[in-house]
């Protein structure tokens, strides 16, 4: 017997105005089955006028019906056909329909509600109201690919990647955050910002967390802590989104290995600059592209004067074949060393150096430009002339 609430045949809804003009779909099938009325709203969601539908059934070929998957959605499986056999109304059922004005599928949301006889002794009939979600599944269907582009995009980050909600916990986490901090996925969903982060306290971050919330977005150098506690250097940028309550989205680079480099260059540099040596760089085409304080003083030009110049033009204009063959070696990766040759001063005078340059390398290997070391050798020079005349006099 029907359940208190449900329908009987008196009561169906398709007398009247509210049938005709319902922006639902809605179809009655006897207890055979057998298509017996339907509105204006089911015609245009299935493409079928009541009379092409009135006698066909839910077997009926025409429907095409399928399954969310794909596969067929047999007529006797239909929500209409399982409420007439077991007289339990059935909710929210998705099936497609083949729609032939358009020759696509056009995907319904089926409610089948059984009617009973006045008596209510059996059920007569069954009415199904239904709404067409083919637009909602189609933004549901894009919204699922935008959804697994983001975690593949994601996941496949070499940088760390955190989401944390307007608390400090975090919510989500990548793979590339986990190997460098050393805690597992686990762990890190169990954990607050406040717990990796190194280099402000527990209020500096809640205070840094308003004022992103306020602007939106920041970019900033941090520390993080490992699960070894060692202290990882970090840069982070930071959106912020006010959805689901507030969340923040932050992508994380370790930035060891560019501190180390950054530390190796400033030593670098105080070495060079405070060498007793001219260190002086060039591209492959002999332009100056450094140029150290002991350089300044040896051949008189400012680095400011220099720079940008081919070192050849200012200082070498009659050793053309010499810098040639030299540019030519260091292409070639050769190390020129304890080269003597004559270079000119500002002043005009010319002195002797001894030269070594070397090929200097990018990150990949390759051969970008030169670095020539040079060293005053001209009283040395003038020496060995002095002590050859000497020698020379002395065999006569």
């Amino acid at each position: 017997p029907p359940a208190q609430g449900e329908m009987t045949i008196a009561e169906i809804p398709f007398c009247g105005g509210i049938f005709a003009t319902l922006p639902l779909g809605i179809v009655i099938q006897d207890a055979g089955g057998t298509i017996t009325h339907a509105n204006p709203a089911a015609e245009r969601i299935l493409g079928q006028l009541l009379d092409q539908m009135r006698g066909a059934t839910s077997v009926d070929p025409r429907w095409r019906a399928v399954r969310e998957d794909g596969s067929p959605y047999h007529g006797a499986d239909h929500p209409a056909m399982v409420a007439l056999k077991t007289g339990v109304p059935q909710a929210d059922r998705i099936m497609g329909i083949y729609h032939p004005d358009t020759d696509t599928y056009t995907w319904i949301n089926v409610n089948a509600t059984p009617i009973w006889s006045d008596a209510r002794d059996g059920v007569l009939a069954v009415y199904s109201v239904f709404r067409d979600v083919t637009e909602q599944r189609a933004i549901a269907s894009r919204l699922h690919v935008q959804q697994l582009q983001y975690r593949s995009a994601i996941e496949t980050s070499m940088d760390g990647f955190l989401a944390v909600n307007s608390s400090g916990r975090i919510v989500e986490v990548n793979t590339s955050y986990v190997s460098m901090s050393g805690f597992s996925r686990q762990e890190l969903l169990q954990m607050s910002i406040m717990d990796l982060e190194a280099k402000e306290d527990h209020h500096e971050t809640g205070k840094h967390i308003q004022e992103v919330v306020l602007r939106g977005h920041d970019y900033f150098e941090s520390w993080h802590r490992k699960k070894s506690g060692d202290l990882w250097p970090v840069e982070v940028a930071l959106n912020y989104s006010p959805g689901e309550g507030g969340r923040f989205f932050a992508f994380i680079r370790n930035t060891t290995r560019r501190k180390l480099f950054e530390a190796q260059s400033h030593l670098f540099e105080a070495l060079v600059q405070s060498s007793q040596d001219a260190i002086i760089g060039r591209s492959l085409e002999g332009v100056v592209t450094s140029w150290n304080p002991a350089a300044e003083l040896l051949f008189g030009y400012s680095a400011s004067e220099m720079v940008g110049k081919l070192m050849l033009e200012v200082l070498s204009p009659d050793l053309n074949h010499q810098e040639a063959d030299t540019l030519n070696r260091i292409r070639f990766g050769e190390t020129v060393r304890l080269l003597e040759t004559v270079r000119r001063r500002k002043d005009g005078t010319q002195i002797h150096v001894s030269v070594t340059v070397s090929p200097i390398r990018d990150s990949l290997g390759q051969i970008t430009g030169a670095s020539e070391i040079a060293r005053d050798i001209t009283e040395r020079v003038r020496n060995d002339r002095i002590q050859g005349a000497r020698l020379r006099l002395m065999t006569f």
